[in-house]
């Protein structure tokens, strides 16, 4: 499941640089903008320290990655289908003018890209910490 949300939660967490360097105004304020920067980084320590990860193989490994992604592209499949209907964008990194058909399954796609590719990262990453923590725990119990 973490690994569902990490690519997502994370992606959000990119927009509060993107508002704090003034790159793009996005509408968070207060709270909002709080619990935007420090909610990823909660997921993110629990995903890599808290849970225990299972690979069955290979093949498993690999679906993991391309799955991974699956709910941020829910997320812009409703905010299209919002746009089709409203004219807005939840978050309005794109602007709704110059968005046609044709550029929105770009940036999908390329944008599924790249959470593939934080999710082959953030999996290899979470690999490395949960067997470095093995590794400690069974030379401390064989002390």
């Amino acid at each position: 499941m973490y690994q569902f949300v990490l690519p997502c939660i994370l992606t959000v967490f990119c927009t509060v640089f993107f508002k704090l360097f003034g790159w793009h105004d996005f509408n968070f304020s207060g709270m909002f903008f709080f619990l935007h920067g420090i909610n990823p980084l909660l997921v993110l320590a629990m995903f890599l320290f808290a849970t225990k990860l299972e690979l069955t193989d290979k093949k498993d490994y690999v679906k993991r990655i391309f799955i991974s992604p699956a709910m941020v592209m829910a997320y812009l499949l409703f905010d299209y289908i919002r746009f089709l209907i409203t004219g807005n964008l939840v978050y309005g990194l794109i602007s709704a003018e110059s968005l046609t058909f044709v550029k929105a399954a770009a940036i999908g796609l390329v944008y599924y890209g790249s959470m593939a590719f934080m999710s082959y990262g953030l999996l290899d990453l979470k690999l490395y910490i949960q067997k470095k923590t093995e590794e400690k725990l069974y030379a401390n119990k064989n002390r």
